[in-house]
This record gives structure tokens, C-alpha cells and sequence, in this order.
């Protein structure tokens, strides 16, 4: 369904406080629609190597809206706070065994079919908390477990790129 970004704000952001979450990434892209991708492309060009191809993805949601537990296999996955907070989990790809992955849900990510509270509870495996707030970077390693809930009404980008390597190694799998 097409709606505009004024109706999208005043009936389903304002009106609905807590229960919008807006993301853009894949095949439709947001940021480029309201002319920001490449001014945002262009914040990252120090992070990658040439020769890559780049993505942007774009997160807005309210307080308490979660992220499952999950991975993916981009060569670089830099998630960066515009404004608000998230905690985020992370977890080492060495209990991969205890996270019941399904990798049919998406190319290039496994999500976790247990709960994010089943998971942390779980004494096999041990995790890393991290607050990440506005204007704060965090590179997370591909393969590398990791769920997000938003502490308060958050907007963030998550910065991808892709080397060579990366499409090689991933057209075996």
C-alpha cells in the first residue's frame, strides 16, 4: 500500500505512538526516495574498502520495539544511532548450536526461532550487553548473534558494504 510520509506521520506515527515501526532496506529504498542516501552513503566512506558495493538500511520505532535474535553475513554491518537509545545483545557465533537458526527465512541472515528472554536465561551461552545512544557507532561482526530492543522512540541506519570476497565466498553456500 502507497501512502505519503505526511500520512504515514500523522496517522500511524502521532496517532499510534507505540505501535509503528518503519524500516526500509532491500529492494525499496526509502532514504534515496526522500534524496538522504547519498548524503549518508557519503558519512561512511572512510569505513570501506573500494571496490564494494554499499547499502543503507533505515530503522524508526517506539520504545520497546525488539529485533529478534538473529545474524547476517554482510562483510560490514555498522549500525549508528541518529536519535534515542538501543540496547543491543550480542552473542558469539561459538554457541551458533544453542540458538536454533533458520536460515530459509531470508538470504544472507539466520533468525533464531527461540525467544529473545528463553536465549539470554539460557547458562550455555554467554552474552554481550551494550547501550548504544545518538550519534554512537557499532560495528557488528558478521555471523555474530545479536537482538536490538529500543529503549525509547529510536531512528538509526545500519550501513552495509560488500566486497568481492563476500559475493564469492557466499555464491558456495
Amino acid at each position: 500500500k502507497k501512502v505519503t510520509l505526511n500520512y504515514f506521520i500523522n496517522n500511524t506515527i502521532i496517532n499510534n505512538k507505540d505501535k509503528f515501526y518503519l524500516k526500509s532496506e532491500d529492494e525499496y529504498n526509502f532514504l534515496d526516495e526522500i534524496g538522504l542516501f547519498k548524503t549518508i552513503i557519503n558519512c561512511f566512506s572512510t569505513f570501506h574498502p573500494r571496490f564494494t558495493h554499499q547499502q543503507l538500511s533505515f530503522w524508526y520505532g517506539p520504545r520497546d520495539s525488539i529485533t529478534p535474535f538473529h545474524y547476517d553475513t554482510d562483510h560490514a554491518n555498522l549500525l549508528y544511532i541518529i536519535e534515542g537509545r538501543k540496547r543491543i545483545y550480542l552473542i558469539h557465533p561459538k554457541y551458533n548450536k544453542y540458538m536454533k537458526g533458520n536460515t530459509t527465512i531470508q538470504p544472507g541472515a539466520s533468525w533464531s526461532e527461540d525467544t529473545l528472554k528463553n536465549i539470554i536465561q539460557n547458562e550455555n551461552i554467554k552474552y554481550q550487553e551494550i547501550i548504544l545512544e545518538k550519534n554512537q557507532l557499532l560495528n557488528i561482526p558478521r555471523y555474530w548473534w545479536h537482538a536490538i530492543i529500543n529503549l525509547e522512540t529510536t531512528m538509526a541506519v545500519t550501513y552495509h558494504y560488500y566486497t568481492a570476497s563476500y559475493f564469492l565466498f557466499n555464491s558456495f553456500l
